[in-house]
């Protein structure tokens, strides 16, 4: 898939949902007016609804990611939680409770915006991905899709952990070279979907390189936070710089099958990470 592709489909999924966003707006002014008036009961409906959709859309544009993020993998585990069917029946409620409370319909009239919403949602927004895709495994290279899936989770749970770590860098130097560090690892890991075969050098990638760079950004976060100094700059960011090199080095030589080179590479970072103190 190319970037221009994906662009696009990222720029769909930013503009999906933003209606829900808008919809209850006029909600403020009712809350605002009902209370003046002294109608509790409208004015608590009023907000509760507001609320609720306002929740809904949240939970929608959080799914509708989720799904992008699924249909750009050719093997990823399906979203563990509905978060449309979450959203959809927040809408719902928040249709029903602005009909019933808000404006004081019946309660059997109220059914029917509540109806209304939650068929909107699904044929605007679709369901929820429900199976995992685990590609086709040419050949039977003696790995399972359960073994790849894993070895990604594994991975993308540590380059979290990476990039929740940079978020609290003063440096933004830092954050924009751990960003590309990130990107790397994830093309890295991420190439287990078209070549199973890279398991087990892909494995070792994750023990040996994602620890060691989860180590050292955590661990300087947390020295900055207790020092207050920036002593360890020059050192983190040498370290940053054979880190950017090795990924970069790491990323060929899988793609052209160099394992002798790739465990030569790893023994050597591994060393500079013990020397560091980070192993």
């Amino acid at each position: 898939m190319t970037a221009r592709r994906i662009g696009k489909k990222s720029l769909r999924w930013y503009t999906r949902g933003i209606f829900l966003w808008i919809l209850p707006l006029p909600l403020i002014p009712a809350f605002f007016i009902t209370l003046l008036r002294g109608n509790l009961i409208s004015a608590m409906g009023n907000l509760a609804a507001l609320i609720l959709f306002w929740a809904g859309a949240l939970f929608i544009r959080k799914g509708l990611k989720s799904e992008l993020q699924y249909k750009e993998r050719r093997m990823v585990r399906a979203p563990r939680r509905p978060l449309k069917i979450y959203g959809t029946v927040a809408v719902s409620l928040g249709a029903f409770i602005c009909s019933r409370f808000g404006i004081g319909h019946s309660l059997l009239f109220s059914l029917f915006p509540a109806a209304l919403a939650f068929a909107g949602c699904r044929l605007a927004y679709g369901f929820d991905p429900r199976h995992d895709k685990v590609g086709k495994i040419k050949d039977g290279f003696g790995y399972s899709s359960e073994e790849i899936l894993a070895a990604i989770e594994s991975a993308e749970h540590k380059i979290a952990a990476i990039e929740e770590s940079a978020s609290g860098f003063s440096n933004q130097e830092f954050v924009s070279r751990l960003q590309k560090i990130t990107s790397l690892a994830r093309r890295i890991v991420h190439g287990l979907e078209e070549d199973p075969r890279d398991l087990r050098k892909v494995r070792k990638f994750i023990n040996v390189y994602l620890d060691g760079v989860e180590k050292v950004t955590t661990g300087y976060v947390e020295t900055v936070r207790k020092t207050g100094s920036d002593a360890l700059e020059p050192r983190f960011s040498k370290l940053l710089n054979t880190i950017e090199e090795v990924f970069a080095e790491q990323e060929k030589k899988l793609m052209a099958n160099d394992i002798l080179d790739l465990d030569i590479q790893m023994e050597v970072l591994m060393k500079q990470l013990h020397h560091e103190g980070v192993l």
